[in-house]
């Protein structure tokens, strides 16, 4: 069972804007006199190094910190509920009201390229159509879970604003027999639409070896997605960019609470997007977001097994992340259309 430590570090939030932009852009700041590889007590998880791109809007507490890595990992009934019946822990099978059809092929293991354990989640060619035969929704042909219970419809971990990071790949070769779309979205997102928010997806890969960030119809652009690896909005992706290698992706919401929400990406720290972060109009300032994880072919038709391995998923806000959705007061800009809430 994933461990929930109480404690927490105060960290004063007293530096200027320029540093703000700094620290979004990747330069070496300090915050407050805090060194910005400092590590940090999590509430749940191991401690993390301060994120350049969470000090930035101010989320300079650590929510979680899943380090699939860790021993408690190898074990899945330690972490992860399959068919309802552990309650105890954050993750659960399925997406936003939907119930996966697929075993829970999700497994810890060694992997050679990051020389350290990961999570692994399996969609396998046998797995087929099953899911949407079974439910008539492509979702229930994924492999993974999320921070809510859909057997008792409640959430088991939600924030308001904030920045969330994950190191992950797809395993190679790609699949040149596959159809258009076929093998995936493996992904990691956040779903925000249980009370009239925001999904943000920060980022979707597939076997054929396409990847994408995307942010829901409430974001500017929405269409084009936030980026991509074929077309739209990839400029700025770092050279050599591979679904089948490691890479660092992040993403921001942040508000004030009344006027709007700026959605910010970033692939190995290199904010993403032609135009840099996208506003979003919402009518409901105080939906919460889960996080989600998952493998599989929506289609149900890849004709090649999908591994998606992740390193870890880091959500970050402020102090008082359980009962605040965490807004911001100024709206701060810089360079390549960095816009974020602080």
């Amino acid at each position: 069972m994933v461990r929930i430590t109480l404690v927490s570090l105060v960290i004063a939030l007293s530096w200027s804007a320029a540093a703000h932009l700094a620290a979004a852009q990747g330069q070496s700041v300090r915050r407050g006199g805090v060194p910005g590889s400092q590590q940090v007590t999590c509430d749940i998880g191991p401690p993390a190094t301060v994120s350049a791109e969470a000090a930035a809007a101010g989320f300079m507490h650590c929510v979680a910190n899943f380090d699939f890595s860790q021993p408690e990992y190898a074990t899945l009934s330690n972490w992860f509920d399959c068919d309802g019946t552990n309650s105890s822990v954050l993750w659960h099978s399925g997406s936003a009201g939907v119930t996966f059809v697929n075993p829970c092929n999700i497994h810890q293991k060694m992997d050679p390229p990051a020389n350290q354990k990961v999570m692994n989640f399996e969609w396998l060619t046998s797995y087929d159509n099953n899911g949407y035969n079974q439910t008539r929704i492509y979702q229930a042909n994924q492999v993974g879970g999320q921070t809510f219970n859909n057997w008792t419809k409640s959430p088991t971990l939600t924030v308001g604003n904030y920045y969330v990071e994950t190191v992950n790949r797809v395993e190679g070769p790609a699949c040149t027999s596959c159809p258009p779309n076929s093998g995936g979205p493996n992904d990691v997102y956040m779903w925000g639409n249980w009370r009239g928010g925001i999904e943000i997806d920060v980022q979707e890969s597939n076997t054929i070896g396409f990847a994408a960030g995307n942010c829901g119809s409430e974001c500017a652009n929405s269409s084009r997605g936030h980026w991509t690896s074929w077309g739209p909005n990839k400029s700025r992706l770092p050279s050599g960019y591979s679904v089948f290698n490691y890479h660092t992706y992040g993403a921001s919401l942040t508000s004030d609470g009344a006027r709007n929400k700026y959605v910010c990406m970033w692939v190995d720290h290199l904010l993403q997007n032609d135009s840099g972060c996208q506003i979003a109009q919402t009518s409901n300032f105080n939906a919460r977001s889960w996080l989600l994880a998952s493998a599989g072919s929506n289609s149900g038709s890849a004709t090649q097994n999908i591994d998606f391995d992740v390193q870890y998923i880091r959500v970050w806000s402020c102090d008082a992340w359980r009962t605040s959705m965490c807004n911001g007061t100024t709206l701060v800009t810089g360079a390549n259309g960095l816009t974020y809430w602080h």
